[in-house]
């Protein structure tokens, strides 16, 4: 969850009235209104949660940050298009997984942020073929070594 302060699209009495506000518990409600009003997660778990071992409320704001029902009630909030809530989806998607999923999910972004379409994704496991006729020249390992 984005830690700089962003700018509301809509005022908070037209927010708690909406379908994504109201489909929300009143916990998870109390958790959006204390993050809207200090925005710094932790901190909205601390309090509406009640939480104090600081272990426990990193996991469970990471739970927070994640579900669909807060997310979907922050972007309206917010203002976020459906790509723009995508894109963030998938920075935090970047920052929190490892190995194949990791590099993908690099690998979509840069192609969504810069338009991208000349390469396709290249399976785990799959080498790209050459483009050039020209046989392929084997290296020692000994040659790059000074």
């Amino acid at each position: 969850m984005a830690t700089a302060i962003q700018n509301p699209t809509m005022a908070k009495e037209d927010f708690r009235k909406s379908r994504e506000f109201l489909a929300l518990t009143q916990k998870q409600q109390a958790w959006v209104e204390s993050f809207l009003d200090s925005q710094n997660a932790s901190f909205a778990t601390r309090t509406a949660y009640g939480a104090t071992d600081d272990t426990y409320v990193a996991m469970f704001t990471r739970k927070l940050e994640t579900s669909p029902r807060i997310i979907a009630a922050l972007n309206l909030f917010y203002g976020r298009s459906p790509k723009d809530a995508f894109l963030s989806e998938l920075e935090r998607t970047i920052q929190h997984e490892k190995g194949p999923a990791k590099v993908s999910a690099m690998q979509l972004l840069a192609r969504l942020k810069f338009n991208d379409k000349s390469e396709t994704p290249v399976e785990p496991g799959k080498e790209l073929e050459p483009t050039s006729s020209a046989p392929a020249r084997r290296y020692a390992v000994n040659e790059f070594v000074q």
